[in-house]
């Protein structure tokens, strides 16, 4: 019977991808150790840079930007900087929430006042743009962490493949009437709770 040649191109890749991780590992914690246990001007400078990065929260912005260069490079990190927790997530507009998330009733639903301006709730790839009956839909993809969704939107000012950032104006509601926005987040293509990455205000509002 005939049997598939393997792959050994592939394995050769996945050794190598495998091999510059373990490096680079142990390039960061033999540099960490070093800066620890000495003190010159050098070592100063490196450690001010360590503390700074572990005390300024700079995820939101740079988390999709180091997805994209390790799937450029085939290499992968641990899972458990892709939850929830890697991201900081802030609303897409202020207001009450006139219906909220619930195992039925996945979108968040928020008051707006006419012309308000919609923002993405974080950093990530714009995937869709979309016009729909009720107006525009645009679609936000924050890499492992998921998705959200903006529905009803009077116009847009992003495109799809555009990067942005979080807080980003992405549009804006009717001018006219009293407009809202629907809100809602995805992930594995299930609905996810938006509460779990955002603290909504306390702006009244129905559940």
């Amino acid at each position: 019977m005939w049997q598939r040649e393997p792959d050994t191109a592939a394995t050769g890749r996945a050794g190598s991808t495998w091999t510059l991780q373990v490096v680079l590992a142990l390039a960061l914690a033999g540099l960490g150790v070093y800066v620890h246990t000495h003190s010159s001007p050098w070592a100063r400078t490196v450690n001010g840079v360590y503390q700074h990065a572990l005390t300024t929260d700079d995820t939101a912005v740079v988390w999709p930007r180091v997805q994209s260069w390790l799937h450029q490079h085939h290499l992968a990190i641990p899972a458990v900087l892709g939850t929830s927790q890697a991201l900081r997530f802030q609303m897409p507009m202020q207001g009450p929430i006139l219906s909220d998330y619930s195992p039925t009733h996945p979108r968040v639903i928020i008051q707006g006042s006419p012309g308000a301006a919609v923002h993405a709730a974080g950093s990530g790839t714009v995937r869709q743009v979309a016009k729909l009956s009720d107006g525009y839909m645009v679609v936000v993809d924050h890499g492992a962490v998921g998705e959200s969704q903006y529905f009803d939107l009077a116009n847009v000012s992003v495109a799809q493949g555009e990067q942005v950032e979080g807080g980003e104006v992405i549009g804006r509601l009717a001018q006219k009437g009293t407009p809202s926005l629907q809100f809602d987040m995805v992930k594995g293509g299930q609905y996810v709770n938006p509460h779990d990455y955002i603290v909504f205000g306390s702006a009244g509002g129905t559940a």
